[in-house]
């Protein structure tokens, strides 16, 4: 996975990568594998890690305290 986020990177010319985290503990990083841990060892160019957003109120759906990604919509899309 990190080596086609790699690859893209290079072919559009990225100046920077931005990557999300899913939040999960240390050990089950360590098990699991990190595609940002991978990237941030890997990149040739800056790599912007993410964490998640952890809320106080669960949203509709949601289950209190657990992560949730935000990202603003006017972002989406758009090229660096």
């Amino acid at each position: 996975m990190w080596e086609t986020v790699l690859r893209e990177a290079a072919e559009v010319g990225a100046d920077v990568i931005v990557v999300g985290t899913c939040g999960r503990t240390e050990m089950t990083s360590l098990l699991l594998g990190s595609v940002s841990r991978a990237l941030l060892q890997h990149a040739d160019r800056p790599v912007l890690v993410v964490p998640p957003v952890r809320r106080a109120v669960a949203a509709p759906g949601e289950r209190q305290g657990q992560p949730q990604t935000s990202v603003d919509p006017d972002f989406l899309g758009t090229r660096l």
